[in-house]
Order: C-alpha cells, then sequence, then structure tokens
C-alpha cells in the first residue's frame, strides 16, 4: 500500500471540506468517506506529489530524544528530525508519542494543553488520546499517528516507526 504525501509548499492548492457519507470519482481516483476530512487537490498538475511507503514494523530503531528527568509526569516535549515534529507525553510515569501537529489545522500540540492522557489542541480545542491518537473532539475527525515510546536507563526513546496496535 502507498500512502499520498503532499509538500507543504503547496498547501495553499488545497480545499477542505467536511462532507457526509458519499463517494467522489475522479479519473484514475475514487475517494469513498464516512464524515471525515477530504482534501481535495485545486490543481492536481500543480501540486508536487511523493508516493512513499509507510515504515516497517521491523525497521524498529529506538533514538533517543532526552534525558528523562527532563519530562517528568505531566509535561510535555516536542522532538524534531528530518521535518518530523513528534510530541512526547509523560502521563503518570509512562512515555507517550504522537505527531505534533493537529489533524485539522496544522497547529503545534506540544503548545496545547496536557489533560491527563489528552492533548487540547491550542487553536480550535479538538482533544487527542495520546494512547492511541483517537480525535476525541471536533472540529477534528481524523486520528494521529502513534509512536512506540520508553523510558530506558534513565532516556527518553521512540521509534518513528508507526505503532500497529
Amino acid at each position: 500500500m502507498q500512502w499520498l504525501r503532499l509538500t507543504s509548499e503547496r498547501r495553499p492548492c488545497l480545499l477542505s471540506a467536511v462532507l457526509s457519507p458519499c463517494t467522489i470519482s475522479l479519473p484514475g481516483l475514487t475517494l469513498t468517506a464516512g464524515r471525515q476530512t477530504i482534501l481535495h487537490l485545486m490543481n492536481r498538475a500543480e501540486a508536487q506529489t511523493m508516493a512513499f511507503d509507510p515504515p516497517k514494523p521491523s525497521s524498529r530503531a529506538w533514538i533517543d530524544v532526552g534525558a528523562a528527568q527532563d519530562l517528568p509526569p505531566g509535561t510535555m516535549q516536542r522532538y524534531e528530525s528530518e521535518g518530523q515534529r513528534i510530541l512526547i507525553a509523560n502521563v503518570d510515569g509512562t512515555p507517550f508519542a504522537v505527531d505534533d501537529t493537529c489533524t485539522h489545522e496544522d497547529a503545534s500540540l506540544y503548545m496545547g494543553a496536557l489533560q491527563g492522557d489528552k492533548v487540547k489542541c491550542p487553536l480550535h480545542g479538538s482533544r487527542f488520546c495520546l494512547r492511541d491518537g483517537r480525535a476525541l473532539d471536533e472540529p477534528a475527525e481524523i486520528d494521529l499517528a502513534c509512536y512506540p515510546a520508553r523510558f530506558q536507563n534513565g532516556r527518553v526513546e521512540i521509534v518513528l516507526a508507526r505503532r500497529l496496535d
């Protein structure tokens, strides 16, 4: 399975719409949607896209992202690597790692509020569960990607390959 990633330089080419259950058919492309946000290219010829394969579960390499003492319970940190922003939160002694970007309007969740095992977006108030990435409140309807995280020998470690559970 391949995913389609749109480069950030071309985001103005996108139209975001919330649709009722429907199917959209274009030459070579069919999108079936429940009540979710669909991104439609205004000008497909101009948008730069890149096909990529999702990370393989076998490519699990733990990355040291900092000292565990710098992430006490009830706090969050942001980790950036190669343009990817990950939010890491300590919930009662357990680390969780998710994409740092709200799936509704691209706001940094690191700037939001940690509420137990949930993070609240600072822009429109959508909340996400840190345990499984679920979008809990509108306007966000798309879940966050989750990543394995652990405390190991006084350090915080994450794997950038997505969790499968």
